[in-house]
């Protein structure tokens, strides 16, 4: 087990995006999240649909909040190949 100072979670921010709601399509919903290093965000914006935001931190905005979540868990999935 590592000790808890090593492990550096990311900071997983939902943000609305500007738009009108008119009963038949959803806003979109985007998933911002701020990684520790570079590297990771490196990694993450290689998932299809993600764009790099500022240096260490990755966006994924879809209409379906569980392709958002996918979304998320691939970015994650490919910021933890590399240390």
């Amino acid at each position: 087990m590592f000790p808890a100072e090593t492990i550096t979670m990311p900071r997983v921010t939902f943000l609305p995006v500007a738009g009108q709601f008119d009963g038949h399509q959803p806003e979109p919903i985007t998933v911002e999240v701020d990684f520790a290093l570079t590297i990771h965000a490196d990694m993450a914006e290689l998932c299809p649909g993600a764009t790099r935001t500022a240096g260490r931190t990755v966006a994924f905005t879809h209409q379906d909040y569980r392709e958002v979540f996918r979304g998320w868990r691939a970015m994650l999935n490919l910021s933890a190949v590399v240390e």
